[in-house]
């Protein structure tokens, strides 16, 4: 996952090159004053120092660089002092061109123990109490006079999918379960090496389930919500293979341990596969517990291993 940063200061060649046309910004105490240059500043009385800020917006686009919730579109910088008090604030409304770059430069008075708070929110004008999208803050800044402080703030998403657990391997029609947290907070993507597999995707409250495509590669299994991603590695099984596929004059009631082997399409061997065992007759006659059999009654019993649509299968016949 990616994440936005809010650098400080900002050169004023950058912020020439950098502020959006057009783009919006509300100061409230101090005053909001325009530059030349199109950037904003935030005067305060017999200012000493100041904080020149760029906010980068992620782009929405289908390949965007994300670095924040792409529902966000509005962005508040608070400046406190050491007490806590608001020393100055600004507010950046997302432009509608798809610039990604803002800026704003506070005006301060000198003195240490300054913080900065950046809130990234849905709504253009949160209601009171409206919890952010994302967020991040700096403590302990020293303004001094006559110079610039640089400082940079990184901005979490607050309500970014959580993977707990999750299936690491499987074939072909095989069924994928991640279990997890925050699915249900805005709009959801699944991709599977990249490609997206949004048709397969059962969601039930924080439970996840698709079965693996027939054309399924290895890779990560990516959970997009809202344009923030949580990821967890798969791989896909293409073959499995028994140590040894035929049984014969097994004694009644005596264990037979099937050991299986999953590989990948390239060869590589699977530590610890999801795999499914059957047999073709089971209880009463035998029993079959993760490739361990144990035939009860005489005849040929078949045992089938697989994972989705991938099978091998062994014979054990007793006399």
């Amino acid at each position: 996952m990616r994440r936005l940063a809010l650098v400080i200061p900002l050169a004023a060649a950058c912020a020439a090159a950098c502020v959006p046309p057009g783009a919006l910004v509300r100061g409230v105490a101090p005053a909001v004053v325009p530059n030349t240059l199109g950037a904003t500043h935030l005067e305060a009385a017999a200012p000493s120092g100041r904080l020149n800020v760029a906010v980068r917006w992620p782009a929405r686009g289908e390949f965007r660089a994300q670095l924040i919730p792409t529902s966000a579109n509005m962005i508040r910088i608070q400046v406190r002092d050491v007490a806590g008090e608001l020393m100055a604030r600004a507010e950046f409304i997302r432009p509608g061109d798809e610039s990604t770059i803002a800026t704003a430069s506070f005006a301060l008075s000198s003195g240490t123990g300054r913080s900065v708070l950046v809130q990234a929110f849905r709504e253009l004008v949160p209601a009171p109490g409206v919890a952010p999208v994302a967020e991040g803050s700096s403590t302990g800044i020293t303004i001094w006079p006559s110079t610039s402080a640089a400082v940079t703030v990184t901005l979490v998403p607050t309500l970014g999918p959580v993977i707990y657990d999750m299936t690491p391997n499987g074939g072909p029609g095989s069924l994928v379960r991640i279990v997890g947290g925050n699915f249900q907070t805005g709009p959801l993507l699944v991709r599977m090496a990249g490609r997206s597999i949004d048709p397969f995707v059962t969601l039930r409250g924080d439970l996840l389930e698709f079965e693996v495509p027939p054309d399924a590669q290895d890779g990560p299994v990516e959970v997009d919500v809202d344009g923030v991603k949580e990821s967890r590695p798969f791989q896909v099984i293409r073959s499995i293979t028994l140590a040894q596929d035929a049984f014969d004059q097994v004694a009644t009631g005596s264990v037979v341990n099937l050991v299986a082997e999953a590989r990948t399409a390239s060869g590589q061997l699977i530590r610890e596969p999801e795999l499914g065992w059957l047999v073709d007759r089971p209880a009463p006659e035998s029993s079959l517990a993760q490739g361990a059999f144990t035939p009860l009654a005489t005849g040929t019993f078949v045992v089938r291993v697989y994972s989705g649509t991938i099978v091998a299968t062994a014979s054990v016949k007793t006399p």
